[in-house]
């Protein structure tokens, strides 16, 4: 038969296994930190009680959030230069291609210089190519990619909200009963 040292344990192990993982994530959510929630957007954890966080939105916004109504937040993270220098390549070859086919079609084709110096024989042939419209582009590109890097892109993590599980033991006359829930 199981003692009630060994019913206490068993009970305690569960209590403290089901309630791990809330406390974990929870515990991401301190006063200070940035966060983007539904119906608020971004803002800042002003106040945490035991079952609410409280909010101050970029606009002055305060808004007051149960813990048990909370699925998943959204904290800022650290920039990325990496993420950076990939909107940066976009953005710069983005802007540089329709300039460089802009200069390409504004190209005069009737350049023409002597070839003898005397003004007679004229050997005409355009400024640009393609080629250098490709070069244009790759050019905006690095130069997009650098930029991006030394201003880096900010990082949103969507954490996962585990509410807290309920553990129960009842010691009966007839024996123990456990009841763990999970949500």
């Amino acid at each position: 038969m199981w003692s009630t040292k060994r019913v206490a344990a068993a009970a305690f192990s569960i209590l403290c296994i089901a309630a791990a993982p809330s406390t974990a994530q929870v515990s991401l959510l301190q006063p200070g930190v940035y966060i983007r929630l539904p119906g608020i957007g971004q803002g800042v954890i002003t106040n945490r009680s035991t079952d609410s966080l409280r909010v101050v939105a970029k606009n002055g916004t305060v808004a007051v959030y149960p813990l048990s109504g909370l699925t998943s937040v959204e904290l800022r993270g650290d920039k990325s230069r990496g993420a950076g220098a990939l909107r940066g390549i976009l953005w710069g070859g983005g802007i540089a291609l329709p300039l460089g086919l802009a200069t390409y079609a504004a190209g005069d084709s009737t350049n023409c210089r002597s070839s003898a110096g005397n003004g007679q024989e004229y050997n005409c042939e355009r400024r640009m190519n393609l080629g250098d419209v490709g070069m244009i582009t790759v050019g905006g590109a690095l130069v997009g990619a650098g930029i991006g890097a030394l201003i880096g892109r900010r990082q949103w993590h969507t954490v996962r909200l585990v509410t807290p599980s309920v553990a129960s033991v009842s010691v009966r006359p007839g024996g123990v009963g456990i009841a763990v829930r999970v949500r």
